[in-house]
């Protein structure tokens, strides 16, 4: 094998990934870990996106755990194809990937309509 394997750029990918969740294309659905959300594309391919906890170095030089959010992309029997880390996307699109999964996942647009039609009515 004489080609050299070129690294996978993910920015289209999560870029992509937040358009369609935007435009309500995607169903985020919640897991069982509440920091998870797990959605489907095409039938044999879906994504994973959760907090995990790294270590990071503090204002002070000091170790900090801090969550990060992590982007999976799994085959349709649930194994492992690819791992995104907020470190591999510039700016902070994982992370509104992730905000967005988590307004979609526990429908909080609906709940905090019915939260303000309950306090109306009080």
């Amino acid at each position: 094998m004489n080609e050299e394997i070129k690294k996978l750029d993910p920015v289209p990918l999560v870029k992509r990934l937040i358009e369609k969740s935007k435009a309500g294309k995607l169903d985020w659905a919640p897991t069982a870990d509440r920091q998870q959300f797990v959605t489907s594309v095409g039938g044999d391919t879906s994504f994973r996106i959760r907090l995990v906890s790294v270590t990071d170095i503090n204002e002070w030089g000091q170790p900090d755990n801090v969550d990060v959010p992590r982007l999976d992309m799994l085959d349709e029997k649930g194994h492992m194809l690819w791992q995104v880390y907020s470190a591999d996307i510039p700016g902070r699109a994982l992370r509104e990937l992730f905000e967005i999964a988590r307004q979609i996942g526990n429908r909080l647009d609906d709940r905090v309509a019915g939260a303000i039609s309950a306090l109306d009515k009080l």
